[in-house]
């Protein structure tokens, strides 16, 4: 659950003291950012029922031999596997997000699969403790995180996750977990105003904030900054 809101920072007016207008263009932003987090839940349900997709989970899942051991043919196999379910994600990506985004599915077993590059210590560590783990199988918004891929972390320090067990059709077998982060400089662009006394942000439904034009602001409960205490 996301909740939006607008402060014009000289006069510390809050959403519902607000101008028509700027109620008006506030709506508009709200309308392009849940269309935005409803094309994440699109990507997530269509992998989850993807017939394709069930069928390389399920070929990587009956493949008990661990990766160090495998043969060359073994590897092959591997490796055409990767290749097919990573198109798949750019794919999603490409045509249903509109925005930058990392899709991650990583395997009970530990083998991923992605739309970008996972070199680098962070990339790595973020993703350790979920080989093994069963993830919960409905929609989990995870909020606002640190940025895990290290090629853009400086850029844009903080991702928006949304987390989701995938498995088989019976939903007793679970290959893994899928993740999909949108940075969150590309909420704060939709949210962006020309008005420089005005700000924006995005609460989650504990207060935090999750997306500001205020970059100061950011992972931080709304009711430690000045000005934002009753709206939190």
């Amino acid at each position: 659950v996301m909740f939006f809101q607008s402060r014009r920072t000289v006069n510390h007016v809050v959403a519902e003291q607000l101008s028509s207008n700027s109620m008006n263009s506030l709506q508009l932003v709200g309308n392009s950012v849940d269309s935005l987090f409803k094309r994440m839940n699109s990507i997530a349900l269509y992998i989850n029922e993807d017939k394709a997709v069930k069928e390389l989970l399920e070929q990587e899942s009956d493949t008990t031999v661990p990766l160090t051991e495998y043969t060359g043919l073994q590897r092959l196999e591997n490796l055409a596997r990767i290749n097919k379910f990573n198109n798949i994600i750019d794919n999603l990506a490409f045509n249903m997000v509109g925005t930058k985004s990392y899709i991650t599915f990583i395997t009970r077993e530990g083998t991923r699969f992605s739309n970008w590059n996972y070199e680098g210590q962070s990339s790595l560590t973020y993703f350790d403790a979920y080989p093994g783990t069963a993830g919960t199988t409905n929609l989990c918004w995870k909020g606002i995180v640190a940025n895990y891929v290290d090629r853009d972390k400086d850029i844009t320090p903080y991702v928006i996750t949304l987390e989701k067990g995938i498995c088989d059709p019976t939903g007793r077998k679970q290959y893994g977990t899928l993740l999909i982060s949108i940075p969150e400089d590309e909420i704060s662009r939709l949210m962006d105003v020309r008005d420089s006394q005005q700000q924006r942000i995005l609460l989650d439904q504990n207060g935090i904030i999750v997306s500001a034009t205020e970059k100061s602001w950011l992972n931080r409960p709304a009711a430690e900054i000045p000005g934002l205490e009753d709206i939190s």
